[in-house]
């Protein structure tokens, strides 16, 4: 994943889905790392366009990802610590 900072930096990182499809409706947990995973809310899957919200106490983010068969991009808006923050995920399945 690449952070775009609100000064105009960016910084690259990691992120782990952890998702389960029922019909439309799509759980799990998303976060930085394995050991770092807040719920999914909201979780919709509509064709290939995949959209959900993970909120905690300081943290609020809205995802809008496209799925491209193990693969999966999108960009992801949101506040942590009441910081603006604006991401882009590249993601692809674990084997």
């Amino acid at each position: 994943m690449t952070l775009l900072a609100p000064d105009g930096q960016t910084r690259d990182g990691s992120a782990l889905f952890i998702l389960k499809q029922s019909g439309a409706g799509v759980t799990g947990t998303a976060g930085p790392s394995e050991d770092r995973q807040l719920p999914i809310q909201n979780g919709k899957l509509d064709g290939s366009k995949l959209t959900f919200q993970v909120e905690a106490e300081e943290v609020s983010f809205t995802f809008g990802m496209a799925i491209d068969g193990d693969h999966m991009k999108g960009e992801v808006n949101g506040t942590q610590n009441g910081v603006a923050l604006k991401i882009k995920l590249d993601l692809t399945r674990a084997k």
